[in-house]
C-alpha cells in the first residue's frame, strides 16, 4: 500500500489514475492500493482535477492544466518508487489524541440542527471550540536500521481543519498551517535519532466539514494582511506540531 500526502487542495480521480499507471508495472500496486490525500490548502496549485467544477473554483485560473498534472504525477510516482525500492522491515503503531483549541466550528447555526445538538449554546464564545472533531490520528512507522534496531521513519497523521489560515490570493503557493506542523516533527525525529534516512511526516486534513482554524472569525469582508496571516498561521501550526511531537 502507498500512503501519499500532498500539499494540494485535494487529490483527484485523474491524478489517482495517472499515478497508478506510472507505478503499477514496477510495484504491483493497483488503484485500490494507493491513497493520495491533501492538506486542502486554498493557497496551493490546482487544475489537476477531472471535473470543471473543482478546476474552476479551486484555482485563480479555470481549466485543466496538463503540464501541472504531469508534474504532480511525476513527483508522486517518484516518491512511491523511491519508497518501494528502499523498503525495509518495519514496525507500525497507531494512536489517537483529542486536542482542543486548534479548530473551531464555523457553522454552529446549522450544526445544532443535528439530533442531540438542539440545546447547544451558540452564544457562548467557547462553544465553537468545543463542538468540533478534536481527534489527531497518527500512524507511526519505524524501520529496521543496519544494526538491527528499529528507528522512526516518520508518521502519517490526520487532523480535521481547513487549510485557510492564509487567504487564497497570497502570492506564493504554500501548505498553509499544515506546513509548520509537518516539518517540526520531521526535524525533531531527525535530530533525536540521527537516522540514515530522510524523515517524512505526512499530515493531512481529516473529516474537516466545518472545522475552521481556531483563529478569530474575520468575516466575509476581511482584507488580507499577509504579514499578520503568516504569523498567525505559523503560531497555530507550531502548536499542532507540538501535539504531534508529544
Amino acid at each position: 500500500m502507498a500512503l501519499v500526502q500532498s500539499d494540494l487542495a485535494g487529490s483527484s480521480l485523474l491524478l489517482h489514475h495517472t499515478v497508478t499507471e506510472a507505478v503499477s508495472a514496477q510495484t504491483g500496486l493497483t488503484a485500490r492500493d494507493i491513497v493520495i490525500t491533501g492538506t486542502h490548502s486554498h493557497s496551493s496549485v490546482a487544475n489537476h482535477f477531472d471535473n470543471d467544477f473543482y478546476n474552476k473554483h479551486f484555482s485563480n485560473v479555470p481549466g485543466l492544466e496538463p503540464e501541472f498534472l504531469n508534474f504532480a504525477t511525476q513527483q508522486i510516482a517518484e516518491g512511491i518508487l523511491a519508497a518501494y525500492q528502499s523498503r525495509r522491515p518495519a514496525k507500525i503503531a497507531t494512536g489517537k489524541k483529542d486536542i482542543y483549541g486548534y479548530n473551531r466550528n464555523r457553522m454552529l447555526e446549522a450544526y445544532r440542527l443535528n439530533p442531540g445538538k438542539e440545546n447547544i449554546d451558540i452564544e457562548d464564545p467557547e462553544t465553537k471550540f468545543q463542538e468540533v472533531n478534536p481527534s489527531l490520528y497518527m500512524l507511526r512507522v519505524d524501520l529496521q536500521d543496519d544494526d538491527g534496531t528499529f528507528k522512526p521513519a516518520g508518521a502519517f497523521s490526520s487532523f480535521s481543519i481547513h487549510g485557510t489560515t492564509l487567504s487564497a490570493p497570497v502570492t506564493v503557493y504554500n501548505a498553509d498551517v499544515f506546513g509548520y506542523a509537518q516539518k517540526d516533527l520531521e526535524w525533531v525525529i531527525k535530530d533525536k535519532y540521527q537516522t540514515d534516512w530522510d524523515i517524512a511526516h505526512g499530515l493531512t486534513t481529516g473529516t474537516q466539514g466545518d472545522m475552521a482554524p481556531a483563529l478569530p472569525d474575520r468575516g466575509d469582508n476581511y482584507i488580507s494582511h499577509f504579514e499578520v496571516d503568516f504569523v498567525e498561521s505559523r503560531k497555530l501550526g507550531l502548536r499542532i506540531a507540538k501535539e504531534a511531537i508529544g
